[in-house]
């Protein structure tokens, strides 16, 4: 009966485990590529565009 007890404990613990483990490696991947990318996209994006004009501001000085 132990044995069996035991076996159910560690099923249940193997269940919680791989249940916990999807759970927070699913959505902790898909918001953290999605919230870097959006924010890292638009940095790098508007950030030369801004260095641009800048540089042709001074040349004409």
């Amino acid at each position: 009966d132990t044995s069996l007890i035991w076996d159910k404990e560690r099923k249940n613990v193997r269940r919680v485990v791989l249940i916990m483990h999807p759970i927070p490696e699913s959505p902790i991947p898909m918001p953290v590529e999605s919230l870097p990318a959006s924010p890292e996209a638009s940095l790098p994006e508007p950030v030369p565009s801004p260095p641009a004009p800048s540089d042709p501001g001074p040349e004409p000085e």
